[in-house]
């Protein structure tokens, strides 16, 4: 996968465990899939074509993922970054897929503790967000909102607390890097904000508050 970046050549679906890979026969695109719905944020993808009904034979792999999740896989030239999480502990998982062949890279658990969601939500709802260097990712746990940075082969380079929730229906917003900055928004019944914190070392440039009362699940 040389020349072109890696985007938008893949559609991730997850279904209770399991991601899969769809195959095209249309070229790459020049953006990487680097966040929920894509690099601008449309969920358009520029020059692929999509089969309007899926077989088997559309599919270039599949694998079974360690837990149930409702977040996105994003992707950065030949790797694929998804979420699951365990339904019965809240541990979020997450896990390094090589793009072309389905292969396991890694996988790094982030720990948790079960605490209620909506019948609809999971423990990995938020999509991670990816650039050249670093994969970021957020959880919640039951006391706190945490977001963490690791490089694309697995080693952690910062984590950080964000801030206590108070939600009903657990935790469902999605980070987006802009430019150097890894951008949060944590809207919950208690105390709600969006921040900025610093891609390559995690610490805070700016907060701002935001009106109380908006559960993000």
């Amino acid at each position: 996968m040389s020349g072109k970046k890696f985007t938008a050549i893949w559609q991730g679906v997850l279904v209770l465990s399991a991601a899969v890979l769809c195959r095209f026969d249309s070229t790459f695109a020049d953006e990487n899939w680097s966040r929920f719905r894509g690099p601008n944020g449309s969920g358009l993808a520029a020059d692929v074509s999509f089969p309007a009904v899926w077989t088997a034979d559309d599919l270039e792999w599949k694998v079974a993922l360690p837990g149930k999740g409702h977040s996105s896989p994003v992707g950065w030239d030949d790797r694929l970054f998804v979420t699951a999480g365990d339904p019965a502990s809240g541990e979020l998982a997450l896990v390094a897929i090589d793009a072309k062949s389905g292969k396991t890279l890694w996988t790094e658990r982030f720990t948790s503790a079960p605490h209620h969601l909506h019948a609809a939500n999971s423990y990995a709802s938020s999509t991670p967000t990816v650039d050249a260097a670093r994969v970021y990712l957020t959880w919640a746990s039951p006391d706190a909102l945490m977001i963490a940075a690791l490089t694309h082969d697995g080693r952690e380079v910062w984590r950080r607390p964000l801030g206590p929730l108070e939600f009903k229906h657990g935790f469902g917003g999605s980070p987006a890097v802009i430019d150097d900055l890894v951008i949060v928004a944590n809207d919950n019944l208690g105390e709600s904000f969006v921040t900025a914190l610093d891609a390559s070392t995690g610490e805070p440039r700016w907060r701002t508050r935001r009106a109380a009362g908006t559960e993000a699940y």
